[in-house]
């Protein structure tokens, strides 16, 4: 063998190697690259992951409070029970003489709404509006009632005889207390 065949294989040899070695380190780098591209990739996936979970948590809770808010009140104002009370009153034809609000009264969980309603109507019409509260899809609740009746009178002032209501029975003057509640948020 001559000194040259000699450096040709050194020469072969030390090719081969450097070509493996700056093959593996270009192979390494891309690889590196591409994976901390893909690890970037999989992170943003999982984080729009995380925040669909939580868009449809939302959404599901803000279906909850919607369907609480069928039965309850968001707010103290009383316009809302009021508003639903002359609904229920305008079924049976019941005439609204007040509306007395009540101070909000807090409880651990809820405040409580009240108020004071003076009608006019005989036994059978409240009783059927009473009926409507009972079984409305709100959340009503009649805590006091008091009833008395209704005297016509005459010209004079004197006391004729007891009023008649639309359906010919006795009229009546109600007070009743109607409160419903609002949970605490």
């Amino acid at each position: 063998m001559t000194v040259r065949a000699i450096y040709r294989r050194i020469h072969f040899f030390v090719f081969l190697i450097l070509l493996i070695l700056f093959f593996g380190i270009f192979y390494n780098l891309k690889v590196t690259a591409e994976l901390s591209k893909m690890d970037h990739q999989l992170d943003q996936i999982s984080k729009k992951q995380k925040l669909l979970k939580t868009y449809k948590e939302k959404i599901e809770l803000i279906g909850k409070l919607d369907k609480l808010s069928k039965f309850f009140p968001q707010t103290s104002d009383t316009h809302w029970l009021i508003t639903n009370m002359n609904s229920v009153t305008k079924k049976e034809n019941i005439e609204i003489i007040s509306v007395k609000p009540l101070p909000l009264s807090s409880e651990s969980f809820y405040n409580r709404l009240q108020v004071v309603l003076e009608v006019e109507g005989s036994y059978h019409q409240v009783g059927r509006m009473v009926a409507l509260i009972e079984s409305a899809e709100k959340y009503f609740q009649i805590k006091e009632l008091q009833v008395e009746p209704v005297y016509e009178k005459t010209g004079k002032g004197k006391v004729k005889s007891i009023a008649k209501a639309d359906d010919g029975n006795a009229l009546l003057n109600w007070q009743i207390t109607i409160t419903t509640v609002m949970p605490k948020i």
